[in-house]
């Protein structure tokens, strides 16, 4: 019986040891319609994200005043400042923009990532960021993910 016992431990702390050895993925989600040229890069494993990297490029101007850009921009900036694991940064060009997002998913907590809409809140008890969930929302507005 102690034989059979510790067998099945040994089975499951093997299939636990491995579940966590998951190797990571990546995922590229890209939209290029004018004026828009977005890319998504996902870090994930086990469908939980860890990091997100995002570059989107649009032009301005014909659609925004210089000074609407610069407010929006700067707006944005003061929404990410100081919120541990979430980085933005932009590159105002003559006729475009350059916006970069990073999410540190490790790092972030859940609080931050609502309170600057980058996630809805929710009753549900899930304590991460699903890659499928972000990916079902994506493809229905025109992203391709690979």
């Amino acid at each position: 019986m102690k034989k059979i016992l510790l067998a099945f431990l040994l089975i499951v702390l093997t299939s636990c040891s491995l579940l966590d050895t998951a190797s990571e993925i990546t995922t590229v989600c890209r939209y290029q319609e004018d004026p828009w040229d977005i890319e998504y890069i996902f870090v994930s494993q086990n469908d939980e994200l860890i990091e997100e990297d995002t570059v989107q490029e649009y032009t301005w101007l014909g659609y925004m005043s210089e000074q609407d850009i610069m407010d929006e921009l700067k707006s944005l900036e003061d929404l990410y400042a100081g919120r541990s694991g979430i980085s933005y940064t932009y590159d105002l060009q003559e006729e475009q923009v350059i916006e970069t997002f990073h999410i540190d998913y490790e790092q972030a907590t859940i609080e931050d990532l609502i309170e600057v809409g980058l996630l809805e809140e929710s009753d549900d008890s899930q304590v991460y960021v699903s890659l499928q969930a972000t990916l079902d929302n994506l493809e229905p507005l025109g992203f391709d993910c690979k």
